[in-house]
């Protein structure tokens, strides 16, 4: 999810932005389900097992028991750069949450990590807990040869969607980068380029909702949804006096944007319903300053990542601990221009 050669625009300041909240913001109030967690295995987009498993209490499901009584589920997640294409029980793993939570979430492996797109179409997974990048492949889509990525999102099947500079959205596997055509008709209802993010509907639902967000040069933006599988895109509530956001969601059904239109740059919590800003943390000029001309956004393990290019030079990668709100470089320099970030509603979502 993320821009590329973004001017700066009108700046605005955070006084008119309508925060709940400067520095911290709360938690969303919503409870958290105790019931069990239920995920479709997305190895057969007609279909599939459902696996059901109750929330363990564990911690740390990456080593052998996943915290689950249902035998249908590998207790030692397969690797998941393996070369088979689908999804069997095998190929999936608990996913931990983390503590007093109730909800364990069972899904593709391949969505425990962020991805993200370079301005020169590489494609590649990024690990959090360690900052490293790996090349998953190089996109090739059809028709694209003169135009360029400009925002990715990752739905709960660990597919990611790929909008390009032309308006064509793409879809793509996680797994070899292998590319195809989609039926989204470019410049629904004015959005011509934006910013885009899953989240789940409810907090531990099995449902998510895209959400996008326009890109301006200056002044107000709209927030927007797509549905599937018609891929109609519909405005939603009013328009953002933040600017442009990229965007990113959870499985605690929160949608969060990074506005490096407004003065100073914010990361807030959006309204999925009226496009209200709910409460925000301002980034700090010591993070980046000067000229952005790639963004990118993603929540991952309780925090959230912002990958910036300043003045045409390679993303920088920045952690924001949202309880302390203290901002931290994972790296100066990634190596990549990165102008899209990805995230499955299905990834960590709390500290482990």
């Amino acid at each position: 999810m993320g821009f590329r050669l973004l001017t700066a625009g009108s700046l605005l300041t955070a006084c008119v932005l309508g925060l709940a909240a400067c520095g911290g913001a709360s938690a969303n109030g919503d409870p958290i389900s105790t019931d069990v967690f239920i995920h479709p295995d997305s190895g057969d987009p007609g279909g599939g097992n459902i696996i059901v498993v109750p929330d363990s209490g564990r911690e740390d499901v990456s080593a052998g028991d996943p915290g689950t009584t249902d035998t249908s589920v590998d207790p030692g997640a397969s690797d998941p750069d393996a070369s088979d294409p689908g999804v069997e029980p095998g190929d999936t793993q608990a996913i931990d949450d983390g503590p007093d939570t109730g909800i364990t979430l069972v899904c593709n492996s391949r969505t425990r990590y962020v991805y993200v797109v370079t301005d020169t179409r590489e494609f590649l997974k990024f690990d959090p807990p360690t900052g490293t990048f790996t090349l998953v492949g190089s996109l090739d889509c059809p028709n694209s040869s003169f135009m360029d990525p400009f925002s990715m999102a990752i739905d709960r099947q660990a597919n990611a969607w790929v909008l390009y500079n032309s308006g064509d959205l793409y879809k793509v596997s996680t797994l070899d980068a292998s590319c195809e055509a989609t039926s989204f008709v470019a410049d629904q209802n004015g959005f011509s380029e934006f910013g885009m993010g899953f989240t789940s509907d409810q907090p531990g639902s099995t449902t998510e909702t895209l959400f996008v967000s326009e890109l301006v040069d200056g002044g107000s933006a709209r927030l927007g949804s797509i549905a599937f599988p018609s891929l109609a895109l519909s405005p939603v509530g009013s328009a953002i006096s933040a600017g442009s956001a990229e965007l990113t969601g959870n499985g605690l059904a929160e949608l969060w944007g990074f506005f490096p239109q407004s003065s100073p740059p914010v990361v807030a919590r959006i309204d999925k319903a009226t496009a209200a800003l709910l409460a925000h943390y301002t980034i700090p000029a010591s993070v980046f300053s000067g000229d952005v001309t790639a963004w990118a956004f993603a929540f991952w393990g309780g925090s959230f990542y912002i990958f910036v290019a300043v003045g045409g030079s390679n993303s920088i990668v920045a952690r924001l601990d949202p309880v302390t709100s203290e901002w931290k470089t994972v790296t100066a320099d990634a190596g990549y221009a990165i102008v899209g970030a990805g995230v499955s509603s299905c990834a960590p979502f709390k500290n482990e």
